[in-house]
C-alpha cells in the first residue's frame, strides 16, 4: 500500500447483460495492465435494470385508516393517496398476480 492519504474513487456504469462481477473482474484487469504501478484498496460492484420503457406492473391500492380498509384501487395510486391524505389513513400497494380484466 502507498504512503499517501490521497484517494480517488472513479465510477463506471456499463451497459450490458454480463455477471457484475465479471465486467468488474475485466475492468480490473484493463487497470492493471494499464497501470501496473496504481494500488487498488478497494472495489465494489453493483447491478441494477432499468426499466425506463416498461409500463408499470399492475396494482392493488389499499387504503387503511384506524377502524381497516377503506378503500381499494385498481391501478389508480393517485386516487387513492389523495382518499388516504384526506382522512389520514395510509396506503398499501399490493402487486396483482392474476389481471383477466379485458385490454382495448
Amino acid at each position: 500500500m502507498t504512503q499517501t492519504t490521497r484517494r480517488v474513487a472513479v465510477t463506471l456504469v456499463s451497459a450490458t447483460d454480463e455477471n457484475a462481477h465479471q465486467v468488474m473482474a475485466g475492468m480490473l484487469d484493463a487497470v492493471r495492465n494499464a497501470l501496473p504501478a496504481l494500488a487498488v484498496v478497494g472495489t465494489s460492484t453493483h447491478a441494477f435494470d432499468l426499466a425506463e420503457d416498461d409500463e408499470p406492473e399492475p396494482c392493488v391500492q389499499l387504503v387503511i385508516d384506524s377502524p381497516g380498509i377503506v378503500g381499494a384501487y385498481v391501478d389508480n395510486p393517485e386516487r387513492a393517496d389523495e382518499h388516504a391524505r384526506n382522512i389520514g389513513g395510509v396506503v398499501v400497494e399490493l402487486p396483482v398476480t392474476g389481471d383477466h380484466r379485458e385490454r382495448a
